[in-house]
């Protein structure tokens, strides 16, 4: 993976990450975050809102790209904002970004990020700096560009009944917003995926599920992003039981994961993992879902 300073869209301290035919840019004026993924000479999977020089640094500002949250979503608490400059070093062949302490929060966040065999692997940290212990999630949010459809795979479809190939029982959970209009044309409720698409003109819209096929696809004008996060069976994951969420309003769509929730002693951490897939068109094993 070669590293180098840039500059990106206006902002001057930036690192380019590249390596396999991925570029990474992620920002160290405020952060941590990437705000752009793209494959060689290709477009930018994400989203990149207009005013990242301007914003107000008294607020929390939702610039694009992929972000780290604490979770549940509390809104003092998760959206504190996150315009101080980020510390950065190479360990072990990665990029780690770390946060100043978040004295609201008493914590601060870590990503440690490498380009290896072709594929972005992503570590996401909250380190409790508190003197008591705190029960967090690790959120991880993805806010992809416009026109961008994202496909998650549903269970095994079982026949009713008892026997090889059948089941009388539930297999996935799934969570719906007060804001989710199950009638909405973006959403289609497959037999062999949820799909929702990101379109102008519309009202916000969730969903969250418990997804234990471990990836789910968003695909655009850049290509195909293939994310995936690994299952805990048995994780206390909060809103309903949701370890993959869904979020679009005109102009992004969020793909997010969460950790299971939990106790984090002080001088402690939690952790959740990421590997990313980039394509640049929509792999035959996705197409399969559609």
């Amino acid at each position: 993976m070669q590293i180098s300073e840039c500059t990106f869209s206006g902002i001057p301290k930036c690192l380019k990450l590249s390596g396999d035919g991925i570029e990474l840019i992620v920002t160290l004026s405020f952060g941590p975050r990437i705000i752009s993924c793209k494959l060689d000479g290709g477009e930018n999977f994400f989203r990149v809102f207009d005013h990242l020089t301007d914003a107000d640094p008294a607020k929390w500002n939702i610039y694009g790209g992929h972000r780290l949250w604490i979770a549940p979503e509390i809104p003092e608490k998760t959206k504190v904002p996150d315009n101080r400059e980020v510390k950065w070093y190479e360990k072990e062949g990665s990029v780690v970004l770390e946060t100043q302490e978040e004295p609201e929060n008493r914590i601060f966040k870590r990503i440690v990020i490498s380009i290896e065999a072709g594929k972005v692997k992503l570590t996401h940290s909250i380190v409790n700096c508190d003197t008591w212990a705190k029960d967090l999630a690790v959120w991880a949010l993805s806010v992809m560009a416009p026109g961008t459809t994202v496909v998650v795979p549903q269970e095994e479809y079982l026949a009713p009944g008892v026997g090889p190939g059948k089941s009388l029982l539930p297999v996935r959970s799934v969570s719906l917003w007060g804001y989710t209009d199950m009638s909405d044309p973006r959403y289609t409720w497959g037999k062999k995926s949820i799909q929702l698409r990101e379109c102008a003109n519309t009202e916000p819209t969730k969903f969250g599920v418990l997804n234990k096929r471990d990836f789910a696809a968003a695909f655009n004008a850049a290509g195909c992003l293939v994310k995936r996060f690994v299952h805990i069976p048995g994780g206390n994951y909060i809103d309903m039981g949701c370890n993959w969420e869904f979020y679009t309003a005109p102009g992004m769509l969020e793909v997010e994961t969460l950790s299971p929730l939990y106790r984090v002693e002080p001088g402690c951490s939690v952790s959740s993992s990421e590997v990313w897939e980039l394509y640049s068109e929509v792999p035959a094993f996705v197409k399969e879902l559609l």
